[in-house]
């Protein structure tokens, strides 16, 4: 049971702390990084592509609506992972390609 643990949107970061939120809407937020970006790690076997990433909040103090200062209570170290399936594009005419 957790009391008072806002975490503010701006605190959130995907693998480091320069992957911050670039986008969203008044209920959700969004934290777009590119493949080579941010600590990802991208693995693969025959079938699959699975990417990994850790989401992490900074401790940083902020302002509440009240105006008082405050500090995190709550230290994020959430793994988020992503797995795509693999596909392949066959043409057996090349002769249209070109």
């Amino acid at each position: 049971f957790l009391m008072n643990a806002k975490i503010q949107d701006s605190s959130l970061y995907l693998g480091l702390p320069w992957c911050e939120v670039n986008g969203g809407n008044a209920t959700h937020v969004e934290l777009t990084v590119a493949w080579n970006d941010c600590a990802i790690r991208l693995v693969n076997n025959e079938t699959t592509y699975t990417a990994s990433v850790t989401l992490f909040n900074t401790m940083d103090p902020y302002r509440a609506e009240g105006g008082t200062v405050e500090v995190p209570r709550i230290r994020l170290e959430v793994p988020i992972m992503c797995t795509y399936v693999k596909s392949m594009l066959i043409s057996t005419d090349l002769g249209y390609m070109g």
